[in-house]
């Protein structure tokens, strides 16, 4: 089978490229943004504990500085005790969306694998079909495609947008 030839967008007549290679460079761009926040995180030193607060010199640190370092130091560890749950619910919360967002973005992909006659126009941002006219805007096709309903997004191309 061979590669079809160069699709012409039906707004500006310039080349539209397969919505499934957009697609592809998307996730893509994705994935390296992951991966360089990743690295980004690995290579920074962990958070450590100050071995010697600022004294007089001598290593001895006069009564009142010491405690009020004790007083700041159980302070902290009170509000550090405190704030676990929230950091905790926090984090949950994340990798649920992390999740969701993860399936929906498998779902497009299927969607957009299913159909290969659907063209992108980044210059004018819209979908459509190869040789068709109506179009429908860019947005609306990604949010059609990520929430499943790319039988919605054919409907709407075929009606005229």
């Amino acid at each position: 089978m061979s590669e079809p030839g160069p699709v012409s967008c039906p707004v500006c007549g310039g080349s539209s490229r397969p919505l499934a290679a957009v697609f592809s460079e998307l996730m893509a761009r994705r994935e390296q943004a992951r991966r360089g926040g990743a690295e980004a995180q690995a290579a920074q030193p962990p958070p450590g504990k100050p071995t010697q607060a600022a004294g007089t010199g001598e290593g001895a640190l006069p009564t009142e500085e010491l405690l009020v370092g004790v007083a700041v130091g159980m302070v902290g560890a009170i509000l550090r005790q405190a704030a676990k749950p929230l950091v905790r619910r926090a984090g949950n919360a994340a990798d649920a969306a992390l999740t969701r967002g993860e399936a929906a973005m498998e779902t497009a992909l299927a969607a957009v694998n299913r159909h290969p006659e659907l063209y992108c126009c980044q210059r004018d941002e819209i979908v459509h079909e190869a040789g068709m006219r109506s179009t429908v805007p860019l947005a609306v096709a990604m949010r059609l495609l990520i929430r499943g309903d790319d039988t919605a997004l054919i409907t709407a191309l075929r009606r005229g947008g």
